[in-house]
């Protein structure tokens, strides 16, 4: 007995099924590989966009760092007994934090007002940034305009803290400088900075001075040590 064989009709029946069986599975596949692209691509931008950030804070940090460096290593003593000390902090009534007010040397500027001695004033204004302004020695005269500039922003607090010598000759820490005449230049000043409420400052600096009065210690020949 001749077996039948199939029809053309009933092969292509067969393969029907077989064909949209693997266009579903392609698709699937399609599918989590796109899923697994998107989200690659997501996690890669929020890294990106992590990492800006960071850098961004980074610089905006050692911005900070540099330019209160050039400031207050180029503190000019003052040799006028009348005039108020090259560094001293001031409370204004408007604002929380006590400012730093500095005399120092601005060296060569664009504007040759901006140049040579100039005044400057660290502290918070009401939008949280910790700024400085910038004043010609000759500000009272009002020829010139103050210059501001950001230095760091979100900051809640600071604080200066100044190297001094006691009376037992050890060294401690002051966070107030008065402006009176004839005050001498700390060696070492801290800045404390607080981003947030925390009890603990969230950023640390410290700036090596040219103090007025260097104790240097020497052995004298009786073998008795002496400063001068």
């Amino acid at each position: 007995m001749e077996k039948k064989h199939a029809t053309p009709i009933f092969k292509k029946a067969v393969k029907r099924p077989m064909i949209l069986f693997e266009i579903v599975v392609g698709l699937a596949l399609l599918s989590m590989l796109l899923s697994l692209l998107f989200s690659f691509f997501t996690s890669s931008a929020k890294m990106q966009d992590k990492l800006k950030k960071a850098e961004a804070a980074l610089e905006e940090r050692q911005h900070l760092s540099s330019r209160l460096q050039t400031i207050l290593t180029s503190v000019i003593p003052s040799s006028d007994p009348y005039l108020p000390a090259p560094l001293y902090t001031q409370q204004f009534p408007e604002e929380k934090n006590i400012s730093l007010v500095v005399y120092f040397d601005h060296g060569i500027d664009p504007d040759p007002a901006f140049s040579g001695p100039s005044l400057a004033r660290i502290y918070i204004n009401p939008k949280h940034e910790l700024c400085l302004a910038i004043w010609p020695r000759e500000r009272e005269k009002g020829k010139t305009s103050v210059r501001h500039e950001v230095l760091l922003r979100h900051v809640e607090s600071f604080a200066f803290q100044f190297a001094t010598k006691k009376a037992d000759q050890s060294i401690g820490w002051e966070n107030k400088r008065p402006a009176k005449a004839k005050q001498t230049i700390p060696s070492l000043v801290r800045l404390d900075i607080w981003e947030n409420e925390q009890k603990k400052p969230s950023l640390q600096f410290a700036f090596a001075l040219s103090s007025t009065e260097p104790s240097i210690v020497y052995s004298a020949h009786e073998g008795v040590k002496k400063k001068i």
